[in-house]
């Protein structure tokens, strides 16, 4: 297996103004799981990341190769994507560290009494992200899979337009895309924060979100 990563001289022409080459680069997958990397740019222009690469096949149990897709998040943040050689998206396995700071695996818990609420505790990634990951379980019996917006509601009578945006890998699991980071920041949510997501029967175009 490989040490390093290597992105060709493309990478550092179109992200050269949006990195610190004294600082680490964050990679973070879809469920908030992050790996610090060190990197450095070679005179051909070829960027360099040296890292945990063992620690990501192992978290993800990958047994051969693997295509990487790299989203700009924010200065030296990327979210990224893992494709097998035939195109297919992994499916990610979550290991973030709960509300209380401890590490354990802590998955998004849909309510017992409803099929249509989920509980879910803000990582540092959300607060900051411009999209916030929907699990199956509650997708499946919350929303059409033509659905493409929604509004946002905090349960005070203030609304906020957000597009909806499904995975490439299974239409029964999409992001809460553009106007999400305007409700955290407007409602003041910060990392740790546990939240109820609710969509009430005959209204799937609104989810209401409180803090709990």
């Amino acid at each position: 297996m490989q040490s390093t990563i290597s992105l060709d001289p493309y990478f550092h022409l179109f992200w050269e103004k949006k990195t610190v080459f004294d600082q680490e680069m964050e990679f973070v997958d879809p469920n908030s799981k992050t790996f610090k990397f060190k990197f450095h740019v070679t005179p051909n222009a070829t960027t360099i990341f040296r890292g945990p690469i063992r620690k990501m096949f192992k978290y993800y149990n990958l047994k051969d190769e693997v295509y990487l897709h790299m989203s700009y998040v924010s200065l030296n943040v990327f979210l990224i994507k893992l494709f097998s050689v035939e195109g297919i998206e992994i499916a990610y396995t979550e290991n973030a560290a709960s509300c209380s700071g401890t590490a354990e695996n802590l998955e998004d818990v849909p309510e017992d009494d409803s099929d249509n609420c989920l509980i879910k505790c803000l990582t540092a990634y959300d607060v900051v992200a411009l999209s916030l990951y929907l699990n199956a379980s509650f997708v499946a019996n919350a929303f059409s899979t033509s659905k493409k917006e929604c509004l946002l509601s905090n349960g005070n009578g203030m609304y906020w337009q957000c597009s909806i945006r499904w995975a490439q890998r299974a239409r029964t699991e999409c992001y809460l895309g553009c106007g999400w980071r305007r409700f955290v920041t407007e409602n003041k949510l910060c990392a740790g924060d546990r939240i109820k997501l609710e969509v009430r029967k005959n209204e799937d175009n609104l989810i209401v979100v409180q803090k709990i």
